[in-house]
């Protein structure tokens, strides 16, 4: 199993290959989700519709990966 430190880039990855299948996996009524880093505006696990467009946007700035996790799944 793969170890994500937390850096932007392995938040990246850890939100494309483990929270985007596993909240379609549970049914949440997501199709997916991304990570987004605006700069100079904070950092974002963006919620994807059926047809892929943003349905919601969570601020996740300075969160470690289990921080996402947990603000993720508590604003579905």
């Amino acid at each position: 199993m793969k170890t994500y430190k937390g850096t932007k880039e392995d938040k990246d990855v850890f939100v494309s290959e483990v929270l985007s299948p596993l909240l379609v996996s549970a049914n949440t009524g997501w199709y997916g989700a991304l990570y987004m880093d605006v700069k100079g505006k904070g950092e974002y696990v963006c919620l994807l519709d059926k047809e892929g467009v943003i349905g919601a946007k969570i601020d996740v700035t300075a969160d470690s990966i289990t921080a996402i996790i947990l603000d993720v799944f508590k604003n579905l």
